[in-house]
Formats: structure tokens, sequence, C-alpha cells
């Protein structure tokens, strides 16, 4: 009995052994697996955004064509009106000055001619009041009062003449002087044209008193109002032209302003918020916009970065702003006219394109 047993001990072990060696393989194998799995899981995710990376990037925009608009003429132009330092558009610049400079030219020379026949009407005065020149028909204070009058007027249309040159072509701020004796003009020549006169009249004793008396009240108006009548109240300089024209040809439609009856800026969008709520709306070129007094722009509407450009607004609140906005130097009684022509043409089957040719400016665009 005691040999079975022996014999069978050693047969129960190395059975045992035989049948934990397979499993404990089994576990570890299918651990290994796993793990190799998961990093080659790990592996092929980690490459996938890199090599999806090249597919993702942008592709180059292409180049957006843009339409630039003169804020002064309404035509268009290949290049915008703009500032820098490079020799082309130094060379834009100084084309851009020289024709200002054109169109003011002939305003400059009827307040010079106006200003100089003012001159001559003083030295009449004066004339006449030293007893020099005797005209006749009427008394010495009358004749007086007389050239001291059309000097007032000649001045006065001279000195408006002037000014409105002055907005077609304003002086540079870099030379302050020439700056001050270009805008100021107007009121040098007033005190050039009635100064002496006052100064005579006070300081000629021969003179009667009543003569010396009126001829001085009427000289002292005249000075005062060609002096009131020579201020710009709202100068420009060429700087300020230069760059509502530049943002003009960029941020604006069709080159076109707007501005309010009591505003002190311009602006390009006329739904911007600073305007939107108000009664009346003046519609016109930057020029005719700095003809009123506007010589600021709008920092919501103005500026490439405010918040009110045309860019980002509403295209039919725009068009809705712009068609209610008055037009300045427009020609409505040429529409009119024409309106007036057809009614009286006979009725042909032709369709009527006339409201849509009407409707087409009001649609605005989006600015670039």
């Amino acid at each position: 009995m005691a040999t079975k047993k022996t014999d069978e001990a050693p047969e129960d072990k190395p059975a045992k052994t035989k049948k934990a060696a397979p499993k404990s393989t089994s576990k570890t194998e299918d651990k290994a697996e796993a793990k190799a799995a998961e990093t080659e899981a790990a592996k092929a995710a980690e490459p996938a955004p890199q090599a999806d990376a090249p597919d993702e990037k942008p592709a180059p925009k292409e180049h957006k064509e843009r339409t630039f608009v003169d804020a002064k003429t309404g035509k268009t132009i290949s290049h915008p009106h703009q500032g820098g330092t490079d020799a082309a558009t130094k060379a834009v610049r100084d084309e851009m000055h020289a024709e200002r400079k054109g169109a003011a030219l002939p305003f400059r020379i009827g307040a010079i001619v106006l200003w100089a026949l003012g001159i001559a009407c003083e030295v009449m005065a004066i004339l006449v009041m030293n007893g020099t020149l005797f005209l006749p028909g009427f008394p010495k204070t009358t004749w007086l009062i007389v050239w001291i009058v059309l000097d007032l007027v000649l001045v006065v249309i001279g000195s408006q003449l002037w000014k409105h040159a002055n907005h077609v072509s304003p002086a540079p701020k870099e030379n302050k002087l020439a700056y001050w004796v270009q805008t100021e003009l107007g009121v040098i020549i007033a005190a050039i044209a009635f100064a002496p006169v006052i100064i005579l009249l006070l300081t000629n004793k021969d003179l009667d008193k009543k003569t010396k008396q009126v001829g001085s009240i009427v000289a002292a108006v005249a000075l005062v109002a060609a002096v009131a009548s020579g201020i710009d109240y709202h100068p420009a300089t060429q700087e300020d032209l230069d760059q509502a024209e530049a943002g003009a040809a960029i941020l604006s439609d069709d080159g076109l302003a707007y501005w309010t009856p009591f505003g002190e800026v311009y602006h390009f969008n006329p739904d911007c918020q600073y305007i939107k709520n108000s009664s009346t709306i003046y519609a016109g070129s930057v020029q005719e916009a700095l003809d009123g007094g506007r010589t600021r722009g709008c920092s919501g509407c103005t500026v490439e970065d405010g918040t009110d450009i045309l860019g980002k607004a509403d295209p039919a609140a725009v068009a809705a702003a712009a068609a209610n906005a008055i037009k300045i130097g427009g020609e409505p009684d040429a529409d009119a006219g024409a309106d007036a022509g057809s009614a009286d043409e006979p009725q042909t089957t032709e369709p009527d394109t006339s409201a849509d040719e009407q409707e087409e400016p009001v649609e605005l665009p989006k600015a670039a």
C-alpha cells in the first residue's frame, strides 16, 4: 500500500505543474498583445495630425479686385489717393495737389483783381478826402461814402472767392507762416483797404467836423464787416484734404460723404450710429463737406478700424439711409426736366426702365 501511495504522489505533482504552466503563459501573452496593440494604436494616433497638418493649411487668398472712386470727380480711378513715402505715392499726391491748385487758380485770380479794385477805390476816397480830386455832382462827404462802400463790396466778394480757393486747394500746415498768410489773407487785405482811410480821417485837421465824423464811422463799420467776411471760420489744411480723399477712395461708396446741419464732422456711412437718428442728412462730395465746414472725419466710419465703416454695415440699412439723404450739388432739375419731357412724348410699347435706373444709385455696395 505504501508503494502505491509513493508512486501516485510523483505522478500527481508533474500533472499539476503541466496544467499550471500553459495558463500563466497564455495570460502573459494576452497582456503583452494588449499592450502592443495599445502602443500601436497610440503611435498610429500621434502622427495623424502631423500628416494632416499640411492639408489643413488655408489656401492662399486670391487678389480681390477693388474699385476706387475719386471723391472730387466721382469717377473711377486706378489707385487710391493715399499717404505714403514711396516715390510712386508721392508722385500721385503731387499730381493731386497740382490739380487742386489748377482748380483754385481762377478763384484766386478773381479775388486778387477784386482786391486791387477795392484798394483803388480806397485811393479815390483818400484823394477826395484830401481835396486832391474834385468830383462834380455830389458833396465831398457823399463821394467819400460812395468810394468806401464800393471798396467794401469789392473786398468782401474777393474774400469769398479767396476762401473758396483755400477750400479747393488748402495750404499745407508744415509751413506755419505761409499757412497763416494764405488762410488769413482776406483779413490782411481788409485791414489794408480801410485802416489807412480811418487813420487819415482822424488825423486830417482840414476836414470839417461832419465829414470827419461820418467818414470815420462809415470806414470803421466797413473795416469790421470786411474783416468778418475775410475770416475763415472753418479752415482746412492740405493734410486734412489728403486724408479725407484717401479715406473716401477706400471707405466710401461713390466718393460720397454725409453730414448733418449742425454736425462738425463728415461721415462715409449714412447709417452711422452718430447720424442715423438725425432727421436731416446731407450727401455730397468730400470737397462739399469741407466747404460746409466739416473738416474732420467721423471716428466711427471714416477710419479703417472704425466700428461703423461700410464694410461692417447692413447694406439694406445703408441703402435706406442713403435714399433719404439730401443730395448737395446734384441735378434734380435736370432729372425732373427729363421726366417732364418723357411725359410729353407719345407712349410706346417699350418697357419703362426709369424706375430701375433711379433705384440703382440707392443700392450701395459694400465697401472693400
